[in-house]
Order: structure tokens, then C-alpha cells, then sequence
């Protein structure tokens, strides 16, 4: 289920965002689910949905969504001119769990930010947002930008090699990370789901991927440079692999704001 929220300024003179707050947004998420449910928090931080040494925690969101004259970029920060926002977050869980998350995102207060620059924000309404109709064949549109890494060890290097859309082993990467999703999911509900034997998944590009450099941990010790891109696809896969993959995310760490795609015509 997925569900769009609207963030008014709690003080309109404190409007200067670092531009990399992908991080804190999710620890916000975090907190927020830990008041409300210490046990289902501490399943989702640690745990998740798990297959072996593969763990998914099968939530994502989008990036802040402002209007087009809303926000004005100034180097390494934002500075909010309009609001509210909107922010989407997305879960592939049950239905039942409905109303739990609704009301915990409801009038929240929370600040996000570093020590040179914070903004608070109040979560003035939680709209859960229909259900797409789910196609074997569908369009999308990134909310968030897609990550799918590739580790270099196999070519004597060190690290992660974060792909383009245009590189010639993205579409599989990419269709892998979505099948393992499918697969830990329908175990962890005790269901089986299989491809028919003459499917062919297909990625295609509709329009050009955008690059985009995200710092997580920005400032510490710990932190991590991350590449993702944003782009327009078309893809073709099961009808099941659709519906995972827009509630739970595309491409890898979709709980630290990765990966959010909305469906277009």
C-alpha cells in the first residue's frame, strides 16, 4: 500500500535543507514506527523479510516533491520556498495494516537535517493512495532515484560499480534484484509463484537517465557515496514482479529512499 503525505514548514524561517536527506528521512520513518510499534520496528530494522544472507525490508519512498518555483537549489543545499511538499512512502505488506500506518504518520512533527542547516516539518494529512491496476506490460516513472550496483571484485578491483541504465548488464542486474524480491516475499507467505515458461522481461528506456549523487551519513565518519538515476521505463515482466517492485521498490536500498517508482501512461 502506499501513501502520499503532506509536509507544511512548522517554521518558515527555518527553510535551508541539506540536499542529501535521504538518510534522515528514513531514520525518521524508523522512529516513527518504533513509537508506535517497538516489536514490528525492531522486525523492520533488523530483520525484514530474509532468505538466507538476502534481506529485504520491502518499503521505500520518494524523494520531497515540491512545485516546480517551490525550492531553489544553493550548492550543497535546498532552500524551500513553497510549501507543503508531498512525500510518498510505500509498503508491500498486508491490508490489515491499513489503519496502523495511516494513524502513526498522521500530525507528525519531526526535523531533518545537519548541524549547519535543519528544517521542521509537520505532517499535516495522510492520503493512502489507490491501487494501480497491475499489467504484465506497464510505464514508470522514478520518484526516487534507481541504484543497481555491481560489485568489481570479480574484475580485480575493490567496491561497487554503480550502473547507467544504458550499461549492457544493468537490464539483468535489474530483473535479478526484482526476482529475488518476488521469490524471499512469497516464501515468507508460504506461496509459490512461478514465471510462465514463454515470459521475456524487458527494460526499456523512455526517456534519458539523469544522474544523481547521493551522500548517506553525509558529514561522518560512516558515510557513503552512492549513484542512482533517474529515468522514464517501460517494462515487461509478470504481473506479481509489477506489483512488488512498485510497492516494495526498484533496484537496491529502497528503505534508505531508493528506487520509488510512479506509474505513468
Amino acid at each position: 500500500m502506499r501513501f502520499k503525505l503532506l509536509l507544511q514548514l512548522s517554521d518558515p524561517k527555518k527553510n535551508i535543507l541539506p540536499i542529501n536527506y535521504q538518510y534522515e528521512l528514513a531514520a525518521w520513518i524508523y522512529r516513527t514506527i518504533q513509537n508506535a510499534d517497538p516489536a514490528f520496528s525492531l522486525w523492520l530494522h533488523e530483520k525484514g523479510y530474509t532468505r538466507g544472507a538476502q534481506r529485504f525490508k520491502f518499503f521505500t519512498f520518494s524523494n520531497l516533491q515540491f512545485e516546480p518555483k517551490g525550492y531553489k537549489v544553493e550548492g550543497d543545499r535546498l532552500r524551500i520556498l513553497m510549501s507543503p511538499c508531498v512525500f510518498t512512502i510505500s509498503f508491500l505488506i498486508e491490508e490489515a495494516a491499513m489503519p496502523f500506518i495511516t494513524g502513526i504518520f498522521r500530525n507528525q512533527v519531526f526535523t531533518i537535517g545537519d548541524i549547519r542547516s535543519s528544517v521542521g516539518f509537520i505532517a499535516g494529512s495522510v492520503e493512502r493512495l489507490p491501487d494501480p491496476v497491475f499489467e504484465s506490460q506497464m510505464t514508470f516513472k522514478t520518484l526516487s532515484p534507481i541504484i543497481i550496483g555491481k560489485s568489481r571484485l570479480a574484475e580485480g578491483g575493490k567496491g561497487t560499480e554503480y550502473l547507467s541504465p544504458i550499461h549492457p548488464d544493468y537490464e539483468n542486474l535489474f530483473f535479478q534484484n526484482l526476482q529475488r524480491k518476488v521469490e524471499i516475499y512469497q516464501l515468507q507467505k508460504q506461496e509459490t509463484y512461478t514465471i510462465p515458461g514463454h515470459f521475456s522481461c524487458h527494460l526499456e528506456l523512455v526517456s534519458d537517465p539523469k544522474s544523481k549523487i547521493i551522500l548517506i551519513k553525509n558529514g561522518q565518519y560512516e558515510a557513503t557515496r552512492l549513484r542512482g538515476f533517474n529515468y522514464q521505463f517501460k517494462l515487461t515482466a509478470p504481473v506479481e514482479w509489477m506489483r512488488v517492485g512498485y510497492y516494495a521498490g526498484f533496484g537496491e536500498k529502497n528503505s534508505l529512499g531508493f528506487g520509488c517508482g510512479e506509474k505513468i501512461k
